[in-house]
Formats: structure tokens, C-alpha cells, sequence
């Protein structure tokens, strides 16, 4: 029979598994209990009616500008017929799968629409004027040429198309088994909590260590993730890191031909997990409620820092006021007693005297029983004489107190938080969280790991069996310019992190945007360019 015409299956009725046979057959014949099926080899067989079923006039799945996943995970150079309750695929080199209609999706590209178009385009003919290697070979453009579809789920196509970045509420309980500080881990949660986000620092700020963090919180949860740089050595040093502690298995490091045929080689680490790292589910239910207990107090601390830092800030504006007013209004000071009974005054309460008072230097003097009234009532004001004698003066005094005011005011406040900080034990709360992130962490990859059967991956086949490949090795590391020749097509990380990313032009980055669904990018805007020697 015609597989594009027809699809006769066969069902297991006690294990519900189906069978396609449709290649098989050279003609079938429908009658009332029973379907006659005559095999190409010319032998017949007959079905009670419930055990097959046949489809016939299909209808294109899909089309040339979309990508078809199975179970989410995209297909490579396929199309596909749905057949009722059945989708049927066809491979280009002959092969055919069969699936439930609910299994297989389609997702979009974003180049149908013409603004990602155009700008996608102009990328593209950008770089045919980037970097070729040294043997003049247009290594970004040859990529760009090779894209004739993006994904509507991956950053690139968001960026393209100018939509808002994502933003998550529920990310669940981020672990740190490399350590952090109140910093690091907002970063850690911002990474999780949006679809693009952004880590900047100088070197010492612990960048590699959030990263590090970052990579652990996806590795446990089943996920995947590409972390790319414009040259070796910053991954090397994602790799260098996690094989130290003991995560090295994790990892693939990619890329460039040498760096794939080292790994196929040489690099293939067997998933070998200590028996220890395997906790009772009753101690990892107990950590993770203490974790989020942690975590709470230390939102709290990142809080009452955040509100430390705003009052800091203040301080150091009222100061920086505070001196230009002196130097500009060098006059002796009045103090509150000479002229008023209350000397405690609030900033609102001399902001409102200074209002007044400025408006009696323009109008003039008013001195009616209730104006006098109002004063004394209201400020405290006895020495109505002294006041308008020493009108200026007071005026500067009062903007002066104002300061004073501002100032204490908020240095109280600060005192007041940092105590209310060195009495929650921050440190220890940190450290508590780490050793209990890390059994989180150690027994989440034992659960995922421990019973993991790794083939032997090679160059020519490890794209063909890509799905087990990166659930095996769930930590590819590649240059920003490689990554795409690292996966298979359409593939798409959960996650892709551009470390020193100021080193990489947007043209080679939009490479890497093209397959991730989310990306953080971590960098230092003041780093200088990569030297390289003739070798």
C-alpha cells in the first residue's frame, strides 16, 4: 500500500500497544466482523474488526516554514501526514514513525512574520562580513545561510520580533551547593524568574560561582543547558570547576572539530555516583522545607540590605546638599530657642514654617492677633520681633536643621537594620544552606544518574541519538560561534548562558539566541578584548 495514501494499524487489545503494517500490505478488504489483509508476500491473514484499523485521504501536518516535536523534542529533516487519531512521520532517508495525535506538536517560525524577517535577514548579510577563519572559509555566514527557520519559542525569536522578556513567579527552591552571597543568589533566582537576564560584574564578584549555581538548579531538574563563550578558556573554567567538585560527568565539552573529537575520544565520563550521595526521602523533604525556611529569612536580609543601600544613598545626597547650602549661605546659625517654644520640630514641620516664611519675605509682614495666633499655636513661635528681624537668617537655619534632621534621621534607620541583620546569624544561615543544597543537589543527580546506562557516542552518531545524548551529558559547553554545529537541528536547551559576553558581537550571539528558550548573560562591561598570538 501507499504510505502517503493510507495507514492500516494493527492493536495489542490487552497492552494497547499499535503496530503499523500499512508497508506490508498490498491490499485489504472491509467486511462485516472481519478485514481480509493480503500481504506482499502474498499471504492472507484475517482480523476481527476491533483489533484493525484504516485510514484513508490524510491531511499535510505541518508545513515548510514550521518544526514538528514529538513530545517536545523537535524532528530533523521529516514532514508529516495526520492520519485521524495518528500522526504519521516521514523521514527523508525512508524511515517512518508512527505516533498518537497528542504526542506530536508544531511550533511555529518566527520568519513568517515580516519585522523578525527583515532584521534576521539584515543579520544575516552582516555576516558575511564577520570574521572568516584563516583559510577564508565565511564560518557565521555558512550558518546563517543554513537557518531557514526559528522556532517562535527561542529568545532570538522574541528578541526579533520585539516582544517583552517572560517572566516566571513560581521558579520552586533554588539550591547553592557552590555557596553564595545575598548578591549572587538574586541573580541566581533572576536567571530562573525571566527569560533574559543579565549578570554583570568585574572579576572577584563571584560570576563564575553564580553560573556554577545556575547550572546545578538545571542539571537537578531534569533540564538542559549550553553555557558558550567567544573563546575556550572561560569554559574551561565552567569544566575545570564542576570536575573539582566532583560533576564533571554532567559535561560535553563541544564546539570546534578538535574539541569534539577530544571528548569522543578521550572525554566520556562514565556517570559513576557515590552510593552516599543517595539520600531517605524523609531527609530530602526535611531540607527542602528548612531550605525554604532559609530562604525566607534570607529575603529578608536581602531586604533590610537593599533598604540599607536606598538609605546610604540618601544620606550621601543630603550631605553632598548640605555642603554646597553652607558654602553658599555661610551665616551664623539661629537655633529653634531663640524665637520658639517647641524645639523638636519633623521635616514636615520646618518644610511648612520655611513655606510661610518664605511667603512673608515677598508679601510682608502680617501682624494681625490671629496670624500671631496661628504662629504660636502651630510652631511655637513667642519672639514675633526676633523673627521677622532675623527673617533670612532663620530661613538658612531652618534649611540647615532640615539636613540635621534628614541625616540622623537616617542614619538611626541604618543602625537600626544592620542590628536587626547581625542578629539573624546571616552567615551561618548561608553556610546551613549550602550543606543542605548540595545533599539536595548530590541526591537529585544520584535519582538521575545512578541507574543511567551511557552508550559510546561518536562524532557520527551522537546527533542521531541527540535526545539520549543530552540527557546524558546535560552541560554542553561550546564557543558562541559553534554551538549550533554542536546539536542537532532545531534542538533547543532549556537554558544558554554567554559567559564574557561583552566579547561576543551580537551577530555570532544570535547564533546561540536561536537555540535556547532561555538565556543569562554574564559579563563584565569594562573587560578588555581577547589577546591572541600567531600561534
Amino acid at each position: 500500500m501507499n504510505q502517503q495514501d493510507c495507514l492500516i494499524i494493527v492493536k495489542n487489545n490487552s497492552s494497547g500497544d499499535i503496530k503499523d503494517i500499512t508497508a506490508k500490505v498490498s491490499s485489504f478488504k472491509i467486511n462485516r466482523d472481519v478485514t481480509n489483509i493480503t500481504f506482499d508476500n502474498g499471504n492472507p491473514y484475517s482480523y476481527k474488526s476491533g483489533r484493525i484499523e484504516i485510514f484513508e485521504r490524510p491531511t499535510r501536518f505541518g508545513g515548510l516554514d514550521s518544526i514538528i516535536c514529538v513530545d517536545g523534542f523537535p524532528l530533523d529533516d521529516c514532514r508529516a501526514l495526520s492520519f485521524g487519531d495518528y500522526i504519521k512521520i516521514f523521514y527523508n532517508n525512508g524511515r517512518t514513525d508512527l505516533f498518537r495525535r497528542g504526542r506530536v506538536t508544531i511550533r511555529k517560525s518566527c520568519l513568517t512574520n515580516n519585522r523578525p524577517k527583515r532584521i534576521f535577514d539584515y543579520f544575516k548579510a552582516v555576516s558575511h562580513f564577520i570574521a572568516p577563519t584563516d583559510d577564508g572559509q565565511k564560518f557565521l555566514s555558512d550558518q546563517y545561510e543554513a537557518i531557514s527557520v526559528i522556532n517562535e519559542d527561542t529568545v532570538l525569536a522574541a528578541y526579533l520580533s520585539g516582544l517583552p522578556i517572560a517572566q516566571r513567579k513560581d521558579i520552586g527552591t533554588l539550591l547553592f551547593p557552590f555557596g553564595t552571597n545575598l548578591s549572587q543568589k538574586e541573580a541566581v533566582r533572576a536567571a530562573f524568574a525571566n527569560s533574559i537576564s543579565i549578570i554583570e560584574g568585574p572579576p572577584g564578584t563571584g560570576k563564575t560561582q553564580t553560573i556554577l549555581n545556575i547550572i546545578a538548579n538545571i542539571a537537578v531538574r531534569g533540564k538542559s543547558v549550553a553555557v558558550v563563550s567567544a573563546n575556550n578558556s572561560a569554559i574551561a573554567n565552567v569544566q575545570e570547576k564542576l570536575g573539582k567538585y566532583g560533576y564533571g560527568f554532567l559535561v560535553a565539552f563541544m564546539g570546534k572539530a578538535d574539541n569534539q573529537s577530544k571528548f569522543f575520544n578521550n572525554g566520556q565520563s562514565p556517570a559513576s555516583i557515590p552510593e552516599n550521595w543517595r539520600q531517605s526521602a524523609d531527609v530530602i523533604i526535611g531540607a527542602k522545607k528548612r531550605l525554604a525556611t532559609i530562604e525566607n529569612a534570607l529575603d529578608q536580609v536581602l531586604e533590610i540590605k537593599n533598604a540599607v543601600a536606598i538609605l546610604k544613598e540618601e544620606v550621601a545626597k543630603f550631605k553632598l546638599e548640605q555642603s554646597y547650602f553652607d558654602d553658599m549661605f555661610p551665616t551664623e546659625n539661629i537655633p529653634l530657642p531663640r524665637f520658639a517654644f517647641w524645639t523638636n520640630w519633623s521635616n514636615s514641620k520646618i518644610l511648612s514654617f520655611i513655606y510661610h516664611l518664605e511667603g512673608v519675605a515677598v508679601n510682608g509682614r502680617e501682624d494681625s492677633v490671629r496670624d500671631k495666633l496661628v504662629l504660636l499655636f502651630r510652631y511655637g513661635i513667642y519672639k514675633f520681633n526676633y523673627l521677622y528681624l532675623h527673617l533670612n537668617q532663620i530661613i538658612t537655619s531652618l534649611h540647615r536643621l532640615f539636613y540635621r534632621n534628614s541625616i540622623s534621621t537616617r542614619e538611626k534607620q541604618i543602625a537600626s537594620k544592620i542590628a536587626i541583620i547581625s542578629n539573624m546569624n546571616c552567615d551561618e544561615l548561608m553556610a546551613e544552606h549550602r550543606r543542605l543544597s548540595e545533599s539536595v543537589f548530590k541526591d537529585g543527580l544520584y535519582q538521575r544518574f545512578a541507574r543511567c546506562d551511557r552508550p559510546k557516542y561518536n562524532k557520527e552518531n551522537f546527533k542521531n541519538l541527540f535526545r539520549k545524548f543530552i540527557g546524558d551529558y546535560p552541560v554542553l559547553l561550546s564557543t558562541t560561534h559553534s554551538i549550533r554545529r554542536s546539536i542537532s537541528q532545531n534542538y533547543l536547551f532549556d537554558y544558554l548562558v554567554i559567559d564574557e559576553a561583552s566579547q561576543t558581537d551580537l551577530i555570532t550571539a544570535a547564533l546561540a539566541m536561536s537555540c535556547c528558550k532561555n538565556i543569562v548573560i554574564v559579563g563584565d562591561v569594562k573587560q578588555l578584548g581577547q589577546i591572541v598570538n600567531n600561534e
